[in-house]
């Protein structure tokens, strides 16, 4: 079978998935329509990919670049995301600094997508100007995860306490205590006690509970979630935990409610950063 014929069939077939309002396809997909065409197949696609009308984002996997996004050579990952943790057979939700982006909670947008998923391991992915990082769980979270309606279709986000409870988890990932607090002060506004509620239901750390309850006290000003989060600890076993993880300082005084050492003078912190809390 020739080359010719089959670039056509590609051509269209890519038409076809973006006149559907599809913006990605899988190497199996083709192949299942020339299966004994495997090289040329790879030719032919190799052919769009230095014309940048599609990008390889992971073997076997492709991404269709419209017009609208040529010069950016490559879709925001928000629009192919879902498709991708499809391909790979993964669960998933975007977390961290890009779900508060998502939330609005972010004036600076981060320089890297983050996912969250499970075992085994995903290593990152750097495509053109994009780079996604996984973050892995051994399982996820049962509540608190939403989705969100983007222009390809719809993709899982941590709601915004959930995401205030990656974010304390994981505060290396996210630049440290002086950035989560920067974040924090954004995502706050969106924060509610719906959201809380669905989001104590899961098997959290009892040191995050710990950090969200002391921040929404002394930092964010949030009594009634506070006090939501006080009551949820009462009778609980907890141990003293130090505020900032990535701090080198281990020793400072211990907050008697929420049992939380404050190792980083938060003040500190704001100023350095040009905040207001």
């Amino acid at each position: 079978m020739g080359i010719k014929m089959i670039r056509n069939y590609i051509d269209n077939y890519i038409f076809g998935l973006q006149s559907q309002g599809r913006y990605t396809f899988a190497f199996d997909e083709i192949q299942s329509k020339f299966p004994k065409e495997k090289m040329t197949i790879h030719m032919a696609l190799n052919r769009l990919i230095e014309k940048n009308r599609i990008v390889r984002v992971r073997n076997g996997f492709y991404v269709i670049v419209p017009a609208e996004y040529a010069a950016q050579g490559i879709l925001p990952a928000s629009l192919f995301i879902d498709d991708l943790m499809k391909f790979l057979q993964k669960p998933y939700y975007v977390a961290l600094l890009s779900a508060a982006a998502l939330h609005g909670a972010a004036h600076q947008q981060p320089q890297v997508f983050m996912v969250m998923t499970v075992k085994p391991v995903i290593r990152a992915l750097s495509v053109k100007k994009i780079r996604i990082n996984f973050t892995i769980r051994d399982d996820l979270p049962e509540s608190g995860i939403e989705q969100k309606k983007t222009d390809t279709g719809y993709i899982w986000v941590s709601n915004p306490v959930l995401t205030a409870f990656d974010l304390i988890r994981f505060e290396r990932l996210c630049g440290g205590f002086g950035r989560l607090l920067e974040v924090m002060n954004e995502l706050c506004e969106v924060f509610n006690q719906d959201a809380l509620n669905v989001v104590l239901k899961n098997d959290n750390p009892l040191s995050v509970v710990q950090r969200f309850g002391f921040i929404c006290e002394h930092i964010l000003h949030l009594e009634d979630m506070a006090e939501k989060v006080e009551r949820f600890l009462d009778g609980k076993r907890i141990h003293p935990v130090t505020l900032s993880r990535s701090s080198r300082s281990r020793a400072g005084l211990i907050d008697k409610r929420w049992r939380v050492i404050r190792n980083v003078e938060w003040e500190d912190v704001l100023f350095f950063n040009n905040l207001k809390i």
